[in-house]
């Protein structure tokens, strides 16, 4: 699958789950997952406790989190990038995986600004992170960046649709289509790990992605101000269950099987 065909996927994710919120559910809601035990932590961007900003100050407050969000998803990425190096991974993935940490770096800037955030950024520093081998390469890749960073480009996409300003909208797009290039690379990563484990590993794989997406379906539950809803898009958690139902059915389903 290539970016632009995985943006549409995203796009038709969000128009979906755009609809839901416009004229209420229109299929029943996908099960609450009942294998409640051992369920992940999961970051979900857009879900955090509020505390007690004035309301006028709710949407700089989200879009600075967003920011030092994406600021972590660079890091991380970059540890991954050393990963791949040391596992002599073929070029193409390595200097993908580089280029996506850079452009995560600037979304986290691009949200910094839209925030009128005064000052340098604060770039968040994984340290010296120690090298995973394969397998914990490949969790990671099938867990944090084809489920979690995939599902954050679906809902950038539906922000793109619903944020209350062209300014806002514009900035949520450009991050969701750049998204989608950074979700094939890391498809297409898992895809090489893979090749070089076992079924069994493969199947276990398989098994954390489910856990990680009942993990986000229990995350976008969290309430948040409304103002986040009607200004800045965010899904509330109808949206959101169906951005994933839409997910599950356009993309998991098919890229896992």
């Amino acid at each position: 699958m290539s970016p632009h065909e995985l943006f549409d996927v995203l796009d038709k994710a969000a128009l979906h789950a755009a609809t839901i919120a416009e004229s209420g559910p229109l299929t029943e809601r996908s099960p609450s997952p009942t294998h409640t035990d051992r369920l992940p932590q999961v970051r979900v961007s857009g879900t955090f406790r509020i505390g007690e900003n004035q309301a006028g100050e709710l949407l700089k407050s989200y879009l600075i989190k967003e920011s030092h969000q994406k600021g972590l998803t660079s890091a991380s990425i970059r540890w991954v990038a050393l990963s791949l190096r040391e596992l002599g991974c073929p070029s193409e993935f390595l200097r993908g995986v580089e280029q996506a940490a850079l452009d995560k770096l600037q979304h986290a800037k691009t949200l910094a600004y839209a925030a009128h955030l005064s000052g340098a950024l604060t770039v968040p520093d994984e340290g010296e992170a120690p090298l995973t081998d394969l397998w914990g390469l490949a969790i990671d890749t099938a867990t944090e960046r084809c489920v979690v960073d995939t599902y954050a480009a679906a809902r950038f996409a539906f922000q793109a649709r619903r944020a209350a300003s062209p300014e806002l909208r514009l900035v949520f797009l450009d991050i969701a289509r750049q998204d989608a290039v950074h979700a094939t690379l890391f498809w297409e990563l898992l895809a090489w790990a893979l090749s070089h484990l076992s079924p069994a590993r493969a199947r276990q794989i398989a098994e954390e992605q489910r856990r990680v997406r009942d993990a986000l379906r229990l995350a976008i539950e969290a309430p948040l101000p409304e103002e986040l809803h009607e200004v800045a898009g965010v899904p509330d958690a109808d949206a959101g269950h169906a951005l994933l139902d839409a997910l599950e059915f356009q993309l998991w389903s098919e890229v896992a099987a």
